[in-house]
């Protein structure tokens, strides 16, 4: 489907806007494949609009399924309280296990550096 240099514009606004594809789809009445096609053709991807907004994008992950990257993946939605993460049977007085995981992981690679 065609799109009107109307809709280019609000698509580019809501994208800078952070909007999700649903969102925008939802908005412009358009399918969310029209939304990835066209966000594709006009090259304004979320790591793209980050960068243009003076944001340092996440950092990109290299080695996939290692323990750090599930360590990272885990902490990233880790909210106050235990969510049962895979962790809690290493859970012990000084805090949670996943937390002491990642300090112990951060303190190893500051001794490298």
């Amino acid at each position: 489907m065609k799109w009107t240099s109307e809709e280019i514009s609000k698509l580019r606004e809501m994208s800078f806007a952070e909007k999700t594809n649903t969102e925008i789809a939802a908005t412009l009445h358009k399918t969310l494949s029209e939304v990835y096609a066209e966000r594709s053709h006009l090259n304004i991807t979320r790591a793209k609009v980050e960068v243009a907004k003076g944001k340092k994008p996440a950092p990109a992950v290299t080695q996939q399924n290692s323990e750090t990257d599930k360590i990272i993946k885990t902490l990233r939605c880790h909210r106050a309280g235990c969510d049962g993460c895979g962790y809690e049977h290493n859970c012990r007085e000084n805090g949670c296990a996943l937390m002491q995981l990642a300090a112990d992981k951060l303190e190893r690679m500051e001794a490298k550096s």
